[in-house]
């Protein structure tokens, strides 16, 4: 796991403790990664890259699930953007606090928010703050939390808590709240979804 770059001010959060992230930063599976209002971060790990938007949170993991499933992580809360090689070997999964994608050949996007009003006030251009740490605890378990998952290119096979199983191709946006119990589909053209990363910072 590398750090690529990094724009304005992150923290590394680090079991109890809290420190500047820096590019020579070493990570390690469980540290969290959170930006603030104006900053970014982009990481690297295997063959694939993930850039964290401004106010998010993301949990760093570069764990085997299995002999061909590699963990890259969980965005908790923001907006994440990905790419993912196409690898026949190992196929990477990457989270969000109630679901599970598994990625191969594939860019995505990915939101969660404290509600789908939030995420439509971001969406348009409003700035909300990060939640606290005690607040991004229980936003993990709300069942107004809202998530979605967009699909650029290539396929995504997600899996939520709530037991539903889509498999979204290039264009496909799924979105839920709570654990994903009831999920709604939506289809865009890629240059739509494109047009939207560049609306929350990427």
């Amino acid at each position: 796991m590398t750090i690529v770059s990094i724009r304005g001010a992150c923290d590394l959060i680090r079991d109890t403790s809290t420190q500047e992230l820096k590019t020579s930063t070493e990570l390690k599976t469980g540290d969290i990664i959170k930006t603030s209002a104006k900053s970014f971060v982009k990481i690297q790990i295997h063959d694939s890259t993930i850039t964290i938007a401004p106010n998010s949170y993301y949990k760093v993991s570069n764990e085997k699930i299995d002999d061909d499933q590699s963990d890259l992580g969980t965005l908790m809360y923001g907006h994440l953007h990905a790419s993912f090689k196409k690898n026949e070997k190992n196929k990477r999964v990457i989270r969000t606090p109630t679901a599970a994608m598994g990625v191969r050949g594939t860019k995505i996007l990915l939101h969660v928010a404290r509600d789908a009003s939030e995420y439509s006030e971001r969406y348009k251009g409003k700035i909300h703050p990060a939640p606290s740490m005690d607040e991004l605890t229980t936003l993990m378990n709300s069942n107004k939390a809202f998530s979605q998952v967009c699909c650029i290119t290539g396929k995504i096979s997600v899996k939520t808590e709530g037991g539903t199983q889509k498999l979204l191709s290039a264009g496909d946006v799924l979105n839920y709240t709570a654990n994903g119990k009831k999920t709604k589909s939506i289809k865009y053209n890629t240059k739509i979804l494109e047009g939207t990363a560049k609306k929350f910072g990427f």
